[in-house]
């Protein structure tokens, strides 16, 4: 290490020898020395400004330099443009003033004029020469930010309109608590007139409650802001109350309805009682159902003072009161008494249960009848024990002092054994009966059905409905006894099934191939054989006596032989070798083809692309997968034969991808033009436009329906969920995107000049319509000449709703077949009519009414009879022929005597008629089967007016 040391010590000092004498000898004038230079020089291929030989970084004459370049951009806070300072103008998101400055102060940026902080849009409080203001990206901020709501900047104070509603403010802040308006001292909540509960005490409108007022939960009436209890006046006069409510309780004793003493039937929360002075009445009182004795509030029911009442009716007895019958001596009945249904046994007045003594002897009752029915066990049947055959409700039983019986007994059928009341169906000490009776035919003992001799199953010969058959344990016989074949009991010769073998003509399990008279079989020991056997055919595999067509062992047999070729498995086509699905080079009837287990192969197999077994070069789907030229899993764009598509490994994609367009969204190979997690897309990109998005044109921007102000090839327009704006938003109204004065429709809804739906009279271009929420309004509504009916905006002339009106009123015309129009009276479907300011009368047959008018005003409407079908009133347009008095009208076979008559066609007139019931005259069908011989019948007190105020000539219209 010293050694190191010293060498370079000795290396600088001769370095610095060698650098003194070298000085010193070229210290004469053939040595040059460079002076200073100063101003603009070529360096390369391009030129600098320098000073001292140093490319200038400063100001020289006015001008700004960085590194021998004029100054463009921001150097010590100041912008420069070509060395000079730079004004109004953005570098990035930084606005430079008048000074070259980041801008502080309000500065015309060529847009708009913007406050400034620093260079930016200032957001915050901020001086200006208005003083402090709270400004939103270089505004006065108008609207609510953090929660303040500002106007010009400014958190306000009072009522504001924040683009919702109108709400009252204080410091930006929906103002809770009490302050002033202009109606005084009010108590407001989130910035409305409170309508709640504060402290407990209910305001409305502001103001402390002092009447009736919905809580939100229902109606109360409040004094002070809080419910009422005890006596108060509202406009139902003096009243209790409870809790704000009409009292309907007790008070002090006292029974209130609907806060007044109770003097009727009121229900008191329990029951209804008929009270008197709030008490619940004991004596005699009237009600709806007359004069009634009361007791408790209820009517009497049950003897009082002597005397028997039901529903405070006093009563001769025979009757129930309370569940108790009593007899004609006011006493509770005991014995047979008909009770007005039918007869019963009463004690003490009940129905009675349990027994009793009666004209048949001790008898057990149920309710009053004879019992039918069990009783602790016991059957009892029309109030006896039973002992025979009773129903008990259920069914039919065999009973036996009471019981269902089990053993032999006698009954109409002899004798018989029974089992719990019932025919005995089983065996009995080995004995088999059935319907009780020892079986001696074919019975269901309850496993199966067999055919019994003296009880027992039968063994041997024995003739049943079919005839004679041979039977083993009760069955017919099947299968060889004493050297014979039997089949259901009948000898067989074979070639036949019996349990399950089949026998050859031998009577010998069969072996071999046999026709089972269904088809071939191969049979061994007469079971239908499954494995290997020998037969023409050579060894051959069976499966349930066919030739096999399965896989056994996982080797497949075709028609009993190990399967090489196309054969159908049950699931499919396969080609086999060796009872094997195939894989490798094979020959089928389509030439040498690739197979792979069993199938043409389709993919790549051994590096080689295969479709339906034969090689392919690709440009086509095999298995689904899209292959191109170099048979690889297409990816891109290809055509594929029918369109071109972008694929990635194969499959036309779906997904973000790179194309020459530069990132795209496709679906299904295509450029995606649909909504993708809420974005739209058009032609693979995200929207930003029109676009059609499958139900209607939108216009997006960043795939979303668009709401604000942009542009599209109509200019600026402001837009709602992609749609021009049409009505109003943030306090504008907006017709097609555009801001509309009013006056106008805008989806179907007319906006008068204030910019609101229309309410009243507005001339819409085309006329004048009285308008309610926009629309012509249909209803009745008051303008200045009163409450009208209006229909479409104009008043009501004609019939609608069931009722006729003129100029908006209503008026008491015909019927639905009636109406009015410019004046005039007219008929449906029809050439009849008349002016309303006429006189005349109009009779309706199908309604049986009569109208009559003058000067166009109705003055008596009433009900008619007119001619029964078979002798029907005339109709059409007639007059009054003569008015007569005190007549006898006569026709074939009567002669009735009328006050008033007045002809209006030949015998037809009107009348009056007092042989017609009341009822008559307000039954509109009546006519059909009590009518008159064609005249208009008229009740007698109702015929004076009419003919009072009719005079001859008068038109008379009759439909």
């Amino acid at each position: 290490m010293k050694k190191k040391f010293l060498s370079t010590t000795f290396l600088i000092l001769s370095l610095l020898m060698i650098n003194v004498l070298i000085f010193n000898k070229y210290t004469d004038k053939s040595i040059v020395v460079a002076e200073s230079f100063n101003g603009w020089k070529e360096d390369g291929n391009e030129r600098y400004f320098f000073q001292n030989s140093k490319k200038f970084t400063g100001e020289y004459q006015n001008k700004y330099f960085v590194n021998g370049k004029y100054a463009n951009g921001v150097y010590n806070g100041t912008l420069y443009k070509n060395g000079d300072i730079s004004t109004n103008a953005y570098v990035g998101e930084i606005f430079y003033g008048s000074d070259g400055k980041p801008a502080n102060g309000w500065y015309d940026d060529g847009s708009n004029w913007y406050f400034f902080q620093n260079g930016k849009k200032h957001n915050g409080y901020g001086v200006d020469g208005n003083g402090k203001r709270y400004f939103v990206n270089g505004k006065y901020a108008n609207g609510y930010v953090g929660g303040i709501f500002y106007s010009k900047g400014k958190p306000v104070n009072g009522w504001y309109d924040d683009g919702k509603d109108w709400y009252f403010f204080r410091e930006g802040k929906k103002y809770t608590g009490k302050a002033k308006d202009e109606n005084g001292e009010m108590y407001f909540v989130k910035g409305k007139y409170a309508n709640t509960y504060i402290d407990g005490v209910f305001y409305k409108d502001g103001k402390i409650a002092n009447w009736w007022c919905d809580d939100g939960k229902d109606w109360y009436f409040f004094q002070n802001g809080k419910k009422h209890n005890g006596y108060g006046v509202d406009a139902n006069g003096r009243r209790y109350f409870i809790s704000g409510k009409y009292a309907n309780a007790y008070v002090d004793e006292i029974f209130y309805s609907e806060g007044k003493i109770a003097n009727w039937w009121f229900n008191d929360g329990e029951a209804w009682y008929f009270f008197q002075n709030g008490k619940k009445h004991n004596g005699y009182g009237t009600d709806a159902n007359g004069k009634r004795y009361f007791v408790d509030g209820k009517y009497a029911n049950g003897i009082y003072g002597g005397k028997l009442y039901k529903d405070g009716i006093e009563s001769k007895g025979r009757i129930y009161v309370n569940g108790i019958f009593y007899d004609e001596n006011i006493r509770p009945a005991n014995g047979w008494y008909d009770d007005g249904d039918t007869w019963y046994f009463f004690k003490d007045g009940k129905k009675y249960t349990g027994k009793a003594v009666d004209g048949n002897g001790e008898m057990y009752f149920v309710k009053g009848k004879y019992a039918n029915a069990y009783i602790d066990g016991i059957f009892y049947s029309e109030g006896k024990i039973a002992n025979w055959w009773c129903d008990d409700g259920t069914d039919w039983y065999f009973f036996k002092d009471g019981k269902k019986y089990t053993g032999k007994a006698v009954d109409g059928n002899g004798e018989m054994y029974f089992i719990k009341g019932k025919y005995a169906n089983t065996y009995i000490d080995g004995i088999f009966y059935s319907k009780g009776k020892i079986a001696n035919w074919w019975c269901d003992d309850g496993n199966a059905w067999y055919f019994f001799q003296n009880g027992k199953k039968h063994n041997g010969y024995g003739i049943d409905a079919n005839g004679k058959r041979y039977f083993v344990d009760g069955k017919y016989a099947n299968g060889i006894y004493g050297g014979k074949l039997y089949k259901n009991g009948i000898e067989s010769k074979g070639r036949t099934y019996v349990n399950g073998i089949f026998y050859d003509e031998n009577i010998r399990p069969a072996n071999g191939w046999y026709d089972d008279g269904d088809t071939w079989y191969f049979f061994k020991d007469g079971k239908k054989y499954t494995g290997k056997a020998v037969d023409g055919n050579g060894e051959m595999y069976f499966v349930k006596g066919k030739y096999a067509n399965t896989y056994i062992d996982g080797i497949f047999y075709s028609e009993g032989k190990i399967a090489n070729w196309w054969c159908d498995d049950g699931t499919d086509w396969y080609f086999f070798k060796d009872g094997k699905k195939f894989t490798g080079f094979g020959v089928d009837a389509n030439g040498k083809r690739y197979f792979v287990k069993g199938k043409y192969a389709n993919g790549i197999y051994n590096g080689k692309l295969y479709k339906n077994g034969l090689e392919s070069n690709g440009n086509t789907y095999v298995n689904g997968i899209f292959y191109d030229g170099n048979i690889r899993p297409a990816n891109g764009w290809y055509d594929d034969g029918s369109n071109w598509y972008f694929f990635k490994d194969g499959k036309k994609y779906t997904g973000k991808a790179v194309d020459g367009n530069g990132e795209m969204y496709f679906i299904g190979g295509k450029y995606a033009h649909t909504y993708i997690n809420g974005i739209f897309y058009g032609a693979g990109k995200i929207a930003n436009g029109w676009y059609d998005d499958g139900d209607a044109w939108y216009f997006f921007q960043g795939g979303k329906k668009h709401t604000g102000y942009a542009t599209d090839e109509n200019g600026q327009r402001y837009f709602v969920n992609g749609k021009y704006a049409n009505g109003r938003y943030g306090g504008k109204l907006y017709k097609e995107g555009l801001e509309s004065d009013g006056n106008t429709y805008i989806n179907g809804i007319f906006y008068s000049g204030d910019k609101y739906p229309a309410n009243g009279w507005y001339d819409d271009g085309d006329d004048w319509y009285f308008f309610r929420n926009g629309k012509k309004h249909t209803g009745y509504a008051t303008d200045e000449n009163g409450e009208k009916y209006f229909v479409d905006g104009k008043y009501a002339n004609g019939f609608y709703g069931g009722k006729s009106y003129l100029d908006g009123e209503e008026v008491d015309l015909a019927d639905s077949d009636w109406y009015v129009t410019d004046g005039v009276w007219r008929v449906k479907n029809s050439g009849r009519s008349c002016h309303v300011n006429g006189d005349f009368i109009v009779i309706s047959l199908s309604d049986q009414k009569l109208w009559l008018v003058r000067d166009g005003r109705i003055i008596s409407k009433i009900g008619i009879v007119s001619g029964k079908p078979s002798s029907p009133t005339v109709t059409g347009n007639f007059r009054i022929l003569s008015k007569e008095y005190s007549r006898i009208l006569r026709g074939p076979g009567y002669a009735s005597w009328v006050q008033y008559w007045m002809p209006f066609h030949g015998g037809y007139g009107i009348h009056d008629a007092n042989w017609q019931p009341y009822s008559a005259f307000s039954n509109s069908n009546y006519y059909r089967w009590g009518g008159s011989h064609g005249c208009v019948n008229v009740h007698p007190g109702s015929m004076g007016s009419i003919y009072n105020n009719s005079y001859v000539g008068m038109r008379v219209i009759v439909y």
